[in-house]
């Protein structure tokens, strides 16, 4: 039993996936990166070489607002609403606090969040460490 998949990838998921990330204006690793995936991943996808999980377009379709039912078979708008803005913030996310997929974290927030998630894991503890440092100065050494 073979477990590869293809499938057309002008016509089918792979395809479609290509479509909304160019309407969002954004490079496979940009639109990659906000998931926890890589771009060469979602390049495997959009050549009809991979078929993403469950959990994959879960992510997608909470990140960019994306209809499933669009994304898996054609049906119905790329997006349940307006897509973001091309700077790959989410959809939702505001000036101030607001509903969002990132649990209303502001603009800023939800960029640094976005920008974290990007960085090797010996990145994200120096900069863990770092911020640690700024809120101890802040509070005079009492750590949340």
């Amino acid at each position: 039993m073979s477990t590869s998949f293809s499938e057309d990838p002008t016509t089918g998921l792979g395809g479609r996936l290509r479509r909304i990330r160019k309407t969002l204006g954004l490079t496979q690793r940009k639109f990659a990166e906000p998931i926890g995936i890589s771009g060469s991943y979602i390049s495997d996808i959009e050549k009809g070489k991979a078929r993403p999980s469950s959990a994959v377009l879960q992510l997608l379709e909470i990140r960019y607002r994306i209809n499933r039912g669009y994304l898996v078979s054609g049906d119905g708008p790329m997006f349940h609403e307006a897509p973001p803005a091309g700077d790959g913030e989410p959809a939702g996310v505001r000036e101030g606090p607001a509903a969002s997929p990132y649990g209303g974290l502001d603009r800023r927030e939800a960029r640094l969040l976005r920008l974290f998630r990007g960085l090797s894991p010996r990145r994200r503890q120096e900069v863990l460490d770092h911020v640690t440092d700024l809120f101890l100065l802040e509070r005079g050494g009492e750590e949340a």
